[in-house]
C-alpha cells in the first residue's frame, strides 16, 4: 500500500475495495482484547490521536486535472460537473479559465474519476465539448467535497 495523501487517509494499492477505516478512539471494539487488535488499533487508546488513524484500503485512488475545451462557458458546464462529481463521491473543484475552457480537478476512486471523464466528453445539453485534456496530478486539492470555484 502506498500512501498518497496521508492527512486525508487516501491510499493506493493493487486490490479493489477498502476493508476498514479506523477513525478516532470510538472505532476500537471494546469487547476485543488489546492482544487481538491490530497495531494501528492499539494506538487508538492514546490521548493524541489524529482524526484518521489507519486505512486498510485496497482502492486505487486517482487525482486528475482535466481542461475541457469547446463551448463550455455560459452553458451550465460547471454546475453539470458539480452534480456529476458529487454523485460519484469525488472531491475537488471546477472553475472557468480565462481562455474559455473549464478546469476540473477531481480526486477519488479510479473508476469514479474515469466515469467523470466520460461525462466531461458529453457535457450538459447546451455545451459542445471539443477536447478534454487530462493530466494526472500528485497533489490533490484541499477540499472536503467537490466545489465550484471562480
Amino acid at each position: 500500500m502506498r500512501i498518497l495523501w496521508p492527512e486525508a487517509g487516501v491510499h493506493e494499492s493493487s486490490e479493489s475495495r477498502c476493508s476498514s477505516l479506523i477513525v478516532g478512539p470510538a472505532a476500537v471494539n471494546p469487547s476485543r482484547s488489546a492482544a487481538d487488535r491490530a497495531p494501528a488499533e492499539r494506538t487508538l487508546t492514546g490521548a493524541a490521536v489524529p482524526p484518521i488513524i489507519a486505512a486498510r484500503c485496497d482502492v486505487a485512488i486517482r487525482a486528475l486535472r482535466a481542461i475541457v475545451r469547446g463551448r463550455v462557458q455560459g452553458v451550465g458546464f460547471r454546475a453539470f460537473v458539480l452534480r456529476e462529481a458529487r454523485a460519484l463521491g469525488l472531491r475537488g473543484f471546477t472553475r472557468n479559465l480565462f481562455d474559455g475552457g473549464v478546469e476540473v480537478v477531481a480526486v477519488g476512486e479510479d473508476a469514479d474519476v474515469q466515469r467523470l471523464v466520460q461525462r466531461l466528453h458529453v457535457g450538459p445539453p447546451l455545451s459542445r465539448v471539443e477536447a478534454v485534456d487530462r493530466t494526472p496530478i500528485d497533489a490533490p486539492p484541499d477540499t472536503p467535497e467537490f466545489e465550484v470555484r471562480g
